[in-house]
């Protein structure tokens, strides 16, 4: 399991199961692999460094994984070695473009920033470009039409996201790591099940529709 699988099932959950069927069979097994993949990439990183950061103090409230997730808290590091090749970016951007601010908005990488920002952006843009699923109610020629003119937008956004989907994922795992189910499974209780059949279960009672 990569980053990049990681966020198209992060994406997959955000936009289809957590508004709508959070708490259906489908959705609680999809929100126990992501707080596993979380766990498995180390991007549950204790948030008391962060927060010292920003307010001074420390939380004791109990985390959510899941929800902590967004804000890259994971992202807060003193060593300067880390995220190079992102830092090197911003800092080439900024030389290019905005050559004249202040020397603090160079030092200040505040990529905890950067990721909470591409990563909402990117579930928006999910949203729109996720592909048509099921069949059009009562076969309407029109809204088959409607489709066809949708997926032409929806294939331009998906072939120029690739920047930003490699910048999260980057920001994600430094290491790029493949870690196999087997360890998911087995250190972090991944639940390796069959999501089309628990879907297709779920979605047989007639209430579910």
């Amino acid at each position: 399991m990569t980053a990049q699988d990681f966020l198209s099932k992060y994406l997959e959950y955000m936009t289809i199961w957590a508004p709508y069927n959070a708490d259906s069979p489908p959705g609680k097994i999809r929100r126990k692999q992501l707080i596993a993949l979380i766990q498995a990439f180390e991007l549950d990183a204790n948030p008391g460094n962060f927060l010292e950061r920003i307010k001074g103090k420390f939380s004791s409230k109990k985390k959510d994984p899941l929800n902590d997730f967004p804000m890259g808290q994971f992202l807060y590091s003193d060593d300067l070695n880390d995220y190079r090749e992102i830092k090197s970016k911003i800092k080439s951007f900024l030389d290019a473009h905005y050559k004249d601010i202040p020397s603090k908005y160079r030092e200040e990488m505040h990529l905890g920033w950067l990721f909470n920002n591409l990563l909402l952006f990117r579930i928006d843009v999910h949203k729109i470009a996720y592909p048509d699923k099921g069949m059009d109610e009562g076969f309407s020629g029109a809204l088959m039409y409607s489709h066809h003119l949708k997926r032409k937008i929806k294939d331009v956004i998906q072939f120029n996201i690739t920047e930003i989907d490699e910048t999260l994922c980057y920001l994600m795992d430094q290491k790029n790591q493949d870690i196999p189910i087997s360890r998911l499974v087995s250190e972090f209780n991944y639940p390796n099940v069959d999501l089309d059949k628990t879907e297709s279960d779920w979605l047989s009672d007639s209430d579910n529709y």
